[in-house]
C-alpha cells in the first residue's frame, strides 16, 4: 500500500504587499483577494490586480508534452554553455529582477510607513465653510460662514503645539469632578462661571470622561477657535470647540452644554413670555397651525437644540427683515444664537415667537 504523496503547493495563504493609489497608505492583502475592494485606512475603492502572476500561474499548468525519441527536454533554468545565447544571460536578468522588485517592495513600505505615521501625527486643518453639517456643530454649518468671515482676516495658523495643548485642556476639562475645577479650563470664566453654577442646579454634573480626543480627521478652524470631535466614555461622539490663546487652550462651555438663557424643556413647561436668548439649530419649515395658521402671514421654521430635547416651531412675519439672516428652504440646517418666546395666548406648548437674530453659531464672539 503506497502513502499518499504531499499536498500541492497552495498559495491562498500567502500575502501580498499592496500601497494604496489613493492616501499612499501601506497594508497587506491576501493574493487570492484580487479585484475590486475597500482600502481600510482611508475606505476608498480600489482595484488589486495580478494579472502577471496569473499569467504564470496559467503557463505553469500547461499540459507537458510527450518528447520524441532521442530528444532531450531542456529545464526551465537550465543555461546553455553558449555564451550569446540568451538563455546563458537568463540567471543574471532575473537576478537583477529579484533586486530591483526587492528594492522597490521595501521603498514602498517605507513610503507607506511615513505617510501612515504623518497621518497619526497631524491633523487636517481646513477652513470653516463648505464643511458637511455635524449633528450639532458649535460653528456655523452653511455657506453663509464665509460671508460672516471677514476677508482681511486670515484663519488661525494651528501648529502641531496648539492641538498638543487643546488636547491636554480638553482631557482635563471632560475628567473634572468639581464645579470650581471648570475655572481655568474655559474662556471668560468671570461671565460664565456664575452661568456653569446656575446651570448645575438644574442639571446634576457628572464628568463622563472621553476615549478619544480629535482622532476623527478634520479640524474645524476659525478665526482663534478650533473645533473637533471627541468620543465619550459613553460612547457618543460630539464636537468641542476650543480657543487657542498665548496662555494656553480655553474650552467654550456654552456651546459644548448648548447653553441657554433658561433651560430648554424648562422655557416650554413654563410656556415663557419674556424674550429668552437661547442656541437652537434652525432650519426652514411649513408647519401652519393654531396660533399660526397663515403661511401669508408667517414664515416657519424648525428650531431644535439636542436629539433629546422637544422640538419647537419659531415663527417671524413674512415682512421681517430679519428673514435674511435665518436660511432659506434652499439651505441646509444652520446653528445659531436667537431670541424667542411664546405668544401671549398660546394654544400649544411647541410655537414660539422669533424676537430677534443675535449671531450665526454658538460659540460666543466668533
Amino acid at each position: 500500500m503506497s502513502l499518499p504523496g504531499p499536498a500541492p503547493f497552495d498559495d491562498r495563504g500567502s500575502w501580498l504587499p499592496f500601497m494604496c493609489p489613493v492616501c499612499r497608505g501601506l497594508f497587506r492583502t491576501k493574493k487570492s483577494h484580487t479585484g475590486a475592494t475597500t482600502c481600510p485606512l482611508c475606505e476608498q475603492s480600489i482595484t488589486i490586480s495580478l494579472a502577471d502572476e496569473k499569467s504564470a500561474k496559467e503557463d505553469d499548468n500547461q499540459p507537458i508534452q510527450p518528447l520524441e525519441k532521442g530528444e532531450r527536454r531542456s529545464l526551465h533554468n537550465e543555461q546553455s554553455w553558449d555564451s550569446d545565447s540568451p538563455t546563458a544571460r537568463e540567471p543574471s536578468n532575473v537576478k537583477g529582477l529579484i533586486l530591483t522588485t526587492f528594492f522597490l517592495i521595501t521603498l514602498g513600505v517605507a513610503v507607506g510607513m511615513f505617510f501612515i505615521i504623518q497621518q497619526k501625527n497631524e491633523r487636517k486643518v481646513v477652513p470653516l465653510e463648505g464643511l458637511a453639517p455635524d449633528r450639532f456643530d458649535a460653528f456655523n454649518n452653511s455657506d453663509r460662514t464665509s460671508q460672516s468671515i471677514e476677508q482681511s482676516e486670515p484663519l488661525l495658523q494651528v501648529q502641531a503645539p496648539d492641538f498638543e495643548r487643546a488636547n491636554l485642556t480638553t482631557e482635563k476639562f471632560l475628567s473634572v469632578t468639581s464645579i470650581e475645577e471648570f475655572a481655568p479650563l474655559i474662556r471668560d470664566p468671570d461671565r460664565v462661571m456664575p452661568l456653569l453654577r446656575e446651570y448645575y442646579k438644574h442639571t446634576p454634573y457628572e464628568a463622563i470622561g472621553a476615549l478619544s480626543i480629535g482622532d476623527h480627521g478634520n479640524v474645524r478652524v476659525s478665526k482663534k477657535i478650533a473645533s473637533f470631535q471627541v468620543t465619550l466614555k459613553n460612547y457618543e461622539s460630539r464636537l468641542i470647540a476650543v480657543e487657542l490663546t498665548d496662555e494656553g487652550a480655553l474650552v467654550d462651555w456654552e456651546s459644548w452644554v448648548s447653553y441657554c438663557e433658561e433651560p430648554w424643556e424648562d422655557f416650554i413647561t413654563n410656556k415663557t413670555k419674556e424674550p429668552k436668548k437661547m442656541r437652537a439649530l434652525v432650519t426652514r419649515s411649513f408647519y401652519y397651525n393654531f396660533n399660526f395658521d397663515n403661511d401669508e402671514e408667517w414664515v416657519c421654521f424648525t428650531l431644535t437644540r439636542t436629539p433629546d430635547d422637544s422640538v419647537l416651531y419659531g415663527y417671524l412675519p413674512t415682512d421681517s427683515p430679519l428673514l435674511t439672516e435665518l436660511p432659506n428652504s434652499a439651505e441646509p440646517s444652520t446653528t445659531f444664537r436667537i431670541q424667542i418666546r411664546f405668544p401671549e395666548e398660546a394654544v400649544t406648548d411647541n410655537q414660539v415667537l422669533i424676537t430677534d437674530v443675535i449671531d450665526q453659531g454658538w460659540v460666543h464672539g466668533l
